[in-house]
């Protein structure tokens, strides 16, 4: 199975979310709309973020997920989930 992850969806611009990208080492998930930016990553780097955005006042919200779903830390299930569609 996938290793467990954290995801955190926060209210900010691209600019912003690429500079959090070099606070934490997170990924980008999903890109809702203009101002919305969901990050994945390992528990480790979801609370560096987390730290920093609490730090800088910036709002988020941590998703109830166990996996940090669109991210690389997927990769591992990538190869038997084909296998099982095929």
């Amino acid at each position: 199975s996938a290793p467990p992850g954290e995801m955190l969806a926060i209210s900010c611009t691209k600019k912003e979310f690429l500079q959090f990208t070099k606070t934490a080492p997170v990924e980008l998930a999903l890109h809702n709309s203009p101002s919305h930016w969901v990050a994945a990553g390992d528990s480790k780097s979801i609370k560096i973020l987390e730290n920093h955005l609490n730090s800088i006042q910036k709002k988020y919200q941590k998703l109830q997920v166990s996996h940090a779903f669109h991210s690389n830390l997927m990769e591992k299930i990538k190869e038997p989930f084909i296998d099982l569609l095929t």
